[in-house]
């Protein structure tokens, strides 16, 4: 029987994560966050990753996801990965690579110990461990750890023009209002895995991101799960008016996943606290 790739596998237990509604839990987690900061550097891989978040069930997105994990991750990275989305520890690990040198660097915390693969099969003494959250490498014979090194700066980027930003940074005129309910109040219309209540935080993060939609974070507004009831919604709808009442040129970019029914020859959004034997009260029509 033939293997089955490291990363085909990863995937396999991102889907279930998402169906069984735990992703947002512990490992899991950790181990999607690890997959957005690699990934994230690929504008590609980075969208593959979103569209595989709002359809992980897609045969094709699955393949994706996979190839732009064998592409970025090394496969200790696919082993740890791994590891936590399979409920075990990955805070200690034998090897780290020259990559993850870099990686913890970034991350404005001093590496201790000699750039690329290093022995960590004991987790103390003068080889020191890995520790995650923030990441730091304690060890190499050091006394002490030095002080946290900065950050790399982000990437420069040639100012907006005048017609999208007052400020040359932000799309200052970008307005927007995102809705996602997986978990209703009324348990018999739940979305499974909370697929659209994380499209809503995938969205927010995409037009939040400096280098791609570049929103400012005020004006991006997100209602998930319980703080989605009809009375928020409307109210968010009445500030987001009144916002942009106020903002000439202003643009305003409305999302709802969720759950829709024809109701009264209308068609309603429903909201967390719907009720499906009153939607005509407790929807939110056209």
């Amino acid at each position: 029987m033939s293997e089955i790739n490291p990363s085909h596998q990863i995937v396999a237990q991102l889907t279930a994560a998402i169906s069984a509604g735990t992703l947002a839990d512990g490992n899991p987690a950790q181990a999607w966050a690890l997959v957005e900061r690699h990934l994230a550097p690929d504008r590609l891989a980075s969208a593959t990753l979103l569209l595989f978040a709002s359809d992980p069930a897609s045969a094709d997105m699955q393949r994706r996801l996979a190839q732009a994990l064998d592409a970025h991750l090394s496969a200790d990275e696919l082993a740890r990965l791994s590891t936590l989305l399979r409920g075990g520890d990955a805070t200690v690990r034998t090897r780290i690579t020259a990559d993850e040198d870099a990686l913890v660097e970034r991350s404005g915390h001093k590496v201790l110990a000699p750039p690329g693969p290093v022995d960590l099969a004991t987790h103390a003494g003068p080889r020191g461990r890995i520790i995650d959250s923030p990441i730091t490498v304690i060890g190499a014979g050091a006394s002490a750890p030095s002080a946290p090194m900065p950050a790399s700066p982000p990437e420069a980027r040639a100012p907006l023009p005048a017609t999208l930003s007052a400020d040359g940074v932000h799309f200052s005129y970008g307005h927007a209002l995102i809705i996602g309910v997986s978990a209703y109040q009324h348990s018999r219309l739940r979305v499974g895995g909370g697929t659209t209540a994380n499209d809503a935080r995938a969205l927010a993060a995409l037009l939040r991101d400096p280098q791609r939609a570049a929103y400012p974070d005020d004006q991006v507004t997100v209602l998930r799960d319980a703080t989605a009831t009809k009375a928020r919604i409307l109210a968010e709808l009445e500030t987001l008016a009144q916002r942009l009442a106020g903002a000439p040129g202003g643009t305003a970019l409305i999302c709802f996943a969720g759950h829709g029914e024809p109701v009264a020859g209308s068609y309603a959004l429903l909201p967390y606290d719907a009720d499906p034997q009153q939607l005509a009260a407790t929807a939110i029509t056209a």
